[in-house]
């Protein structure tokens, strides 16, 4: 009878812990991370492109959201807003380029870079938009990292 009381109250008390924690979890960081598998089509598409001396930029890739549907997915969930290519060093996904500032609490404008590197340098994570404000960036799976950026105002 004790240990079944005991086993109640531990139940609740890890029910309440879990709870507890469910702000501080980063929903937004997990959706980005779920789009890695489709951004690899469109970046096959962007390098292919490239290599036929096209340079696509994101209001193009925007057109073909019929042949891409995580770019529409990823642009309506994430507000997806750029993809730039850095010439042999990798391609970068932005989210959120508007200020949010004013639909947080605290005076805060969160930005996240999903970023892949097409060589063995990681130099382009050292670029100065990248460092200012972020985080440590998060390694992912074939060499794709994660940064979130994040400014506090006054």
């Amino acid at each position: 009878m004790n240990k079944t009381k005991n086993l109640k109250y531990l139940s609740v008390i890890i029910v309440i812990l879990f709870i507890s924690a469910i702000p501080f979890i980063n929903f937004e960081i997990l959706r980005i991370k779920s789009y890695l598998n489709g951004f690899e089509e469109v970046n096959n598409f962007i390098l292919k492109n490239l290599k036929n001396g096209n340079e696509i930029s994101f209001p193009e890739l925007k057109k073909k959201i019929n042949k891409f549907p995580i770019l529409n997915q990823a642009i309506r969930k994430s507000e997806l807003c750029d993809i730039i290519y850095y010439q042999s060093t990798g391609i970068i996904y932005k989210f959120q380029c508007e200020n949010n500032s004013s639909d947080n609490f605290i005076d805060s404008d969160d930005k996240y870079y999903l970023i892949k590197i097409l060589n063995r340098e990681t130099k382009l994570l050292n670029y100065a938009q990248f460092i200012d404000y972020s985080q440590k960036p998060i390694e992912l799976k074939n060499n794709w990292y994660l940064i979130e950026q994040n400014i506090m105002y006054d």
